[in-house]
């Protein structure tokens, strides 16, 4: 059945390229309005060694913008939301499902029989803890910004997260991985100072409704959460294919 799935690929990518993807074990973690819709954009795209992490259920706010969250999914755990509509796309996908947080203290557990890490958690602490352990063994690991207070697709873009503009969260988790991790500082040389992990962001003013009864948080919408997603996928994609070449 994965041949048939997947035929459509076979005119876009190398025979090589296509056995990297099936081979890759990748990691998704958190699972919501960003990181549903990169995990879907993964299984379809040929990768067949999935791990899906989040501690969250699926709520009714959910719904706007999180590719698993349904009106018969609220309660559901995201993972086992998420990873039932991805079993059947693809049966015979080797899946892992993990309902817990990642944490500064079990993340290194965590990242087990994984090669590349697609985060996509919001949390500053959690985020910075994640992406250090990930450089610390030596896994690819590509990150994303806040979706949230954004409305322009086209300003979307990636760059090494030493590099993004417009993003309080990216920012933070950058202030967090000099202080606590001893990730290069912003300095004279450029390209002593990067990171070494791709950041998708969207380089534009975060907006919030005048309007609106509550200033909070900010609101976010599925066209900009699923392009996060959607480019997400499509880095770790090209870049496997390249590397393929």
């Amino acid at each position: 059945m994965p041949e048939a799935i997947f035929s459509r690929l076979t005119p876009l990518y190398s025979k090589a390229a296509l056995e990297a993807f099936a081979s890759a074990r990748v990691a998704v973690i958190g699972v919501g309005g960003v990181g549903s819709w990169t995990a879907e954009a993964l299984v379809r795209n040929g990768i067949r060694h999935v791990t899906l992490i989040d501690s969250d259920e699926v709520e009714v706010t959910n719904i706007n913008r999180q590719l698993q969250a349904l009106h018969s999914t609220v309660g559901t755990p995201k993972v086992k939301a998420l990873g039932e509509r991805l079993l059947d796309i693809n049966p015979e996908l080797d899946l892992r499902m993990l309902v817990e947080r990642v944490l500064p203290e079990t993340v290194d557990d965590i990242l087990t029989d994984v090669d590349i890490v697609l985060d996509c958690i919001d949390s500053i602490d959690d985020k910075a803890a994640l992406i250090a352990c990930a450089k610390k063994k030596n896994l690819a690991i590509y990150t994303s910004g806040g979706a949230g207070g954004k409305l322009n697709p086209d300003s979307i873009a990636v760059a090494d997260l030493a590099l993004t503009t417009d993003d309080p969260l990216l920012a933070s988790v950058r202030r967090e991985l000099r202080h606590r991790y001893g990730f290069p500082a912003q300095g004279a040389s450029k390209s002593k100072s990067l990171f070494g992990v791709k950041a998708v962001y969207c380089a534009e003013p975060m907006k919030v409704n005048p309007e609106a009864s509550s200033n909070r948080m900010f609101g976010t919408a599925v066209f900009m959460t699923a392009t996060f997603g959607m480019r997400l996928a499509a880095e770790l994609l090209n870049d496997l294919a390249d590397k393929a070449l």
